[in-house]
């Protein structure tokens, strides 16, 4: 639905990354006569394509390093043996050609093959850097003083969003707990059900869960820390917002502990059901020989067989992931503002205004706006306003005398409509006109007072 949010096309390459990264990791297998059934080859393979396709992941959104190198690194520790010294350096080595075209690029654009589009950014990049040269060289030293100014420095940079544990749990519980809570409460007694298990883990166990939490982890506190008001209103918990996207391997994590409740409750329910059950003493022999009755569908020596312990505990479980699929389906069409049906609704009331507007106004007009921007260029100029900010107010005073100059907004009282006109354009030669009403919004035009 929103087809310019590069978020899921970054995690779809991420998990097909760590998807031949576990067969990269994987032991030689022998089958019965001596060979190996993977060549070393296919293996050299697979570090290729994992290091290419995470690195096509990074290159689709850079900001997620933060995470996924401290991921990647505990993935590596627990299986530091499996992959070696080649399969990791070529591994690398085709990350780095995945990433070649980010240097070039910002290389181009920003004069810098490290700098981005975000100014706050690659200032912290450059922070981050100098404190983490500062804290090597001085790490021979023991002056804990300039150790914790450092560390300081390091936590301020890299959470440029600020810091705020409170909120980020807070929004956990809006876009998870409350948000999601068919998979949010599975996942936590599957959760429970995992850590029972304790005694029985193997490397890969403790691989995944330490993986997973250290990036649960920076993602909660990091993207939870600031505030995202994607929709107009601040007071809405929408899938629209921000957080869903950037939590989506928060959301994709915690399936496999879904999956285990699912799989160790359906089999507890039918734990002591027995498929075997004695007839009636006064049923007639010839039921019970006649294995063809319609009466009974089968009987074997005077017992119904009735159908087998794992036929049920399959269709439970197919009929748990059928109600969470149209849960999630559901919500997905009509859950929300951002639902696909109601965003096919706005879509065709957006066409609506689009046209109205352009009706209206000359094709050399400029539209001042808040949330239309995207909506009415290139076929209008647009600048991205309002008028609280007195320099932009006098700034439109003076387009006004060379071009038609619109404002597009949500729809103005006759009382603001006359404080405007009386103080704040009134003070720089504008006056504002109510053009029409289109639905919950308003088309005014900028006239100079004196032309």
């Amino acid at each position: 639905a929103r087809s310019m949010f590069h978020n899921t096309l970054f995690v779809v390459l991420l998990i097909m990354g760590l998807y031949y990264g576990v067969l990269m990791a994987r032991l030689q297998k022998i089958n019965n006569e001596g060979e190996n059934i993977y060549s070393r080859l296919h293996y050299l393979f697979y570090s290729a394509l994992s290091g290419g396709f995470i690195g096509m992941a990074v290159i689709t959104r850079t900001s997620e390093l933060l995470w996924i190198v401290p991921m990647l690194i505990i993935l590596w520790l627990f299986n530091i043996r499996k992959i070696g010294f080649i399969k990791l350096i070529l591994f690398l080595s085709f990350f780095a050609f995945a990433f070649t075209p980010i240097f070039y690029w910002n290389q181009i654009l920003y004069s810098s093959p490290v700098q981005g589009g975000y100014p706050e950014m690659n200032q912290s990049v450059i922070n981050i850097t100098q404190a983490s040269s500062d804290l090597v060289k001085s790490s021979f030293s023991r002056h804990l003083v300039y150790h914790k100014e450092l560390l300081l420095k390091l936590k301020n940079n890299i959470f440029y969003f600020g810091f705020h544990p409170s909120h980020s749990i807070e929004m956990f519980y809006h876009y998870f707990i409350k948000m999601f809570y068919w998979l949010f409460w599975p996942a936590v007694l599957g959760g429970i059900l995992f850590l029972q298990r304790l005694r029985k883990w193997k490397r890969k166990h403790w691989a995944y869960l330490a993986s997973y939490f250290a990036a649960f982890i920076i993602l909660l506190f990091y993207y939870g820390s600031w505030g995202f008001h994607d929709n107009p209103d601040p007071n809405q918990f929408t899938i629209g917002n921000s957080y869903t996207r950037y939590w989506l391997l928060i959301y994709l994590g915690a399936f496999p502990f879904v999956s285990m409740f699912i799989i160790k409750a359906s089999r507890a329910l039918f734990l002591k059901y027995n498929s075997n059950l004695q007839i009636h003493p006064n049923v007639p022999n010839s039921y019970k020989s006649n294995n063809s009755t319609g009466y009974f569908r089968s009987l074997v020596n005077g017992h119904i067989r009735w159908p087998r312990r794992m036929f049920l505990v399959n269709c439970l479980r197919a009929a748990v992931i059928g109600l969470i699929f149209f849960i999630s389906i559901q919500f997905v069409l009509f859950g929300s503002e951002e639902g696909l049906i109601c965003s096919a609704r706005k879509q065709k009331q957006a066409k609506n205004e689009f046209n109205k507007v352009l009706s209206l106004t000359e094709h050399d007009a400029v539209i001042i706006t808040q949330y239309h921007d995207k909506l009415f260029f290139p076929e209008r100029k647009v600048i991205v306003g309002l008028f609280n900010d007195k320099n932009m107010v006098a700034k439109y005073a003076k387009l006004a005398n060379y071009l038609p100059v619109y404002y597009y907004n949500f729809t103005l009282s006759q009382d603001a409509i006359d404080y405007l006109n009386d103080s704040r354009l009134g003070e720089v030669g504008l006056r504002i006109v109510k053009v029409e009403r289109i639905g919950e919004f308003g088309l005014y035009k900028l006239n100079l007072r004196n032309p």
